[in-house]
């Protein structure tokens, strides 16, 4: 939850949390604490979905970065992904799993521009 509010945040978002747990708003860290947007309440997929991870991917690439997502990375059956910035690697995740590859190296990366920006 805490990486994907950073990409909310990320995106421009101004996430307002409810808990289903505690039913009031509040900014906590339960995994059950939704999203709300436009009046509609949504769970953050940023770890899940491609339709919510790729507009970050796309913002990363507007910001002048490389974004290299691959279907095989060294071990011959992994996934990978790096994020650069001309030869200077900036993240770089490898794991069993496409999407997840994706959403470590934008969480890297968001954490490096947050500090170097």
């Amino acid at each position: 939850m805490k990486d994907n509010k950073l990409i909310s945040d990320f995106m421009g978002g101004k996430p307002r949390l409810e808990c289903n747990d505690c039913n009031y708003n509040h900014d906590c860290n339960h995994i059950e604490c939704k999203l709300t947007e436009g009046g509609q309440i949504k769970m953050l997929r940023y770890h899940t979905s491609w339709d919510w991870l790729m507009p970050c991917v796309e913002k990363i690439e507007s910001l002048t970065y490389d974004v290299r997502i691959n279907g095989y990375g060294s071990e011959g059956d992994d996934k990978y992904c790096d994020i650069c910035d001309g030869n200077d690697e900036i993240s770089e995740f490898t794991s069993k799993s496409k999407i997840e590859a994706v959403y470590k190296s934008v969480v890297e990366f968001i954490h490096w521009y947050n500090k170097n920006k």
